[in-house]
Parts: structure tokens; C-alpha cells; sequence
């Protein structure tokens, strides 16, 4: 069995007593649960930690997996709703202009490099998770945010999140 408790946003963070820990689990709570968290002990479900979810009662829920792709229109809107774009920003870009946000990812690229990611983006209809845009501007998040590994998964995630119609 493993401790479980909401970290936030419906995700959990899990402590995992050692093999051989007799110890009281009360006593561990105390120690690693933050003051006035709920926690429980369960069975944690066979999938990456990024997708269990707290829910008040029984075993944890599974998120739906991040979407590979967008289409750049509902990524443009993902990116506004976290307040990373303007919705004139948003509104733009989703028809193919290259967003003035945008330009902290062509930091330090060279003139041809620029060009061609400008050049993507005009073009792409479609906006992958790992691709170079959305990896460089997590990057810079990271930088400029103080954001943690943990805290940029968080934020790909939302802009990932499948809707209903991709479900």
C-alpha cells in the first residue's frame, strides 16, 4: 500500500514506504503530508503518475493521457485560458501570425533556424507536443517562471488535455 494525498489541481503525491517499514503509517503521514491534507492508502493504478487523480472517495481516477497533437487553433486558446497569450495574441496566431510571445523560442537561434520555426508555424495546422515550439517556450516557462520539471509536465498537461470531442 502507498500514501497518497492531493498536491493540487486533482494531481496526487505518493510516498512509498520502504519494503521492510513496520512503522505506524499515522506516524508517516505525519511526517510527510502537509498539515491539514487528506491522505489515504491504496493500491496505485499501473499508469504514470502525471495522470492519477484525487477524488474524495475510493481508489485513484486516471486522467485521460495528453493529446499528441492540437490543432493550432485549440492550442492558441489553451495557451490564452493559462494567460500565456493574449486573446489578440490568441487570435492571431490561431490563423498562422507568429505571436510576439513566441519570440523568447528563438532566442539565440540563428537567422535560418528562426526563419524556418516562423515558417512552421505559419504552416502547421497542427501543434505536437514534443515539437520544437512548444518544447522551447516550456523551456523558457521554466527559466522565466521559476517552474519546476514537475510544474512544466503540470502545464503541458493542461495545454494537452483532451477535450470531450477528442475523448
Amino acid at each position: 500500500m502507498n500514501l497518497v494525498y492531493p498536491v493540487g489541481r486533482g494531481a496526487v503525491a505518493l510516498v512509498r514506504p520502504a519494503p521492510d517499514f513496520d512503522g505506524d503509517l499515522q506516524a508517516l503521514a505525519a511526517l510527510a503530508v502537509p498539515t491539514g491534507a487528506s491522505w489515504r492508502l491504496v493500491d496505485v493504478p499501473d499508469a504514470p503518475q502525471d495522470q492519477w487523480r484525487w477524488t474524495d472517495h475510493g481508489p485513484l481516477d486516471l486522467a485521460p493521457p495528453m493529446a499528441p497533437y492540437l490543432p493550432r487553433e485549440v492550442f492558441c486558446v489553451a495557451l490564452m485560458s493559462l494567460g500565456i497569450l493574449t486573446e489578440q495574441e490568441a487570435s492571431s496566431a490561431a490563423l498562422g501570425a507568429w505571436p510576439p510571445t513566441f519570440d523568447v523560442v528563438l532566442d539565440g537561434k540563428d537567422l535560418l533556424d528562426r526563419l524556418s520555426l516562423k515558417n512552421q508555424w505559419a504552416g502547421a495546422q497542427m501543434i505536437t507536443r514534443d515539437g520544437a515550439i512548444v518544447t522551447d517556450l516550456l523551456a523558457f516557462l521554466a527559466r522565466s517562471g521559476g517552474l519546476s520539471p514537475d510544474e512544466i509536465v503540470a502545464v503541458q498537461a493542461k495545454i494537452f488535455a483532451p477535450t470531450d470531442s477528442e475523448l
